[in-house]
């Protein structure tokens, strides 16, 4: 086991490199990452990328609970945020991709792989199932 691997790893000196616009996502996400190999996960499974499932299909499945639990919810859209948060695409019932989002909640930009943010809001002209 790598326990320890990474010991001489300077958050201090490392969040002087990170620029102070993106100093609020990255050091949670580094500080995660160091106290996961510090526990002893092997550093492939630490420094993977690729989630282990697929996030989108897990969020498209969850829509009809989420219609069902939510008192009269009439409409869920899933959308995939562009880096930045700023803009994002639909993600369809299907999977695929639907049109452009320009104008995404200000939360948006604090979601990323693994971790979705939420928003809601009230809709008029959509029937109510």
């Amino acid at each position: 086991m790598l326990r320890g691997a990474y010991p001489n790893i300077d958050i201090k000196a490392l969040s002087k490199s990170v620029d102070k616009s993106e100093s609020k996502k990255a050091m949670p996400f580094i500080n995660g990452l160091k106290r996961r190999l510090d526990a002893g996960e092997p550093p492939h499974d630490v420094l993977e990328r690729k989630l282990a499932f697929d996030e989108l299909a897990t969020l498209r499945a969850m829509i009809p609970g989420l219609k069902q639990t939510v008192n009269k919810c009439v409409a869920v859209e899933i959308v995939s945020v562009a880096e930045g948060g700023q803009t994002g695409t639909v993600i369809l019932e299907d999977g695929s991709e639907g049109e452009a989002k320009s104008e995404l909640p200000p939360n948006a930009a604090q979601a990323e792989p693994g971790s979705p943010t939420f928003a809601f809001e009230n809709v008029e002209g959509l029937p109510v199932r």
